[in-house]
């Protein structure tokens, strides 16, 4: 490895613990929420390009219906084939809804979140790397429709 080589390596790795100090710094003190999100922390995500979204034919279940709707009556479990990495499945609705998903990587618990409607629709990303169950259910109504989203 040359001078300029290690010189290059070694500004890259500051850089990168500058912005992680920022990222961290930035934020407010106190209890965090996973639905404030900071701005330069978001932007730095950006850069990586993001995951994918799911196919939607790799979601089952007993209410999935062949143009990717889901009909829940109250609950529904959707059955979600292994996606080689990680993709986001896409989840909209013109009612608030409530998911349950699995942790990424091995860890062992669930991640669940309630989805207001917001400009008139409720949407989420449910981050996935591995086959698993997402539970979804529906919030102030017994029935309600959700689509899969590709895009």
């Amino acid at each position: 490895m040359s001078t300029r080589q290690k010189v290059l390596l070694c500004l890259a790795l500051v850089l990168v613990i500058v912005l992680f100090v920022v990222a961290v710094g930035g934020g407010s003190p106190g209890q965090g929420s996973a639905r404030k999100h900071n701005r330069f922390v978001s932007w730095l995500a950006g850069l990586g390009g993001g995951a994918a979204n799911l196919p939607a034919d790799l979601v089952s279940g007993d209410c999935v219906k062949p143009d990717h709707t889901v009909l829940v009556a109250g609950a529904c479990v959707l059955q979600v084939a292994d996606p080689g990495k990680l993709k986001m499945l896409v989840l909209r609705s013109a009612t608030p809804f409530h998911v349950v998903a699995p942790a990424l990587g091995k860890a062992d618990y669930t991640a669940e979140s309630d989805v207001s409607v917001k400009d008139g629709l409720a949407e989420t990303k449910v981050a996935l790397d591995k086959a698993g169950s997402v539970k979804v259910a529906c919030v102030a109504a017994t029935t309600c429709t959700l689509t899969i989203g590709e895009k």
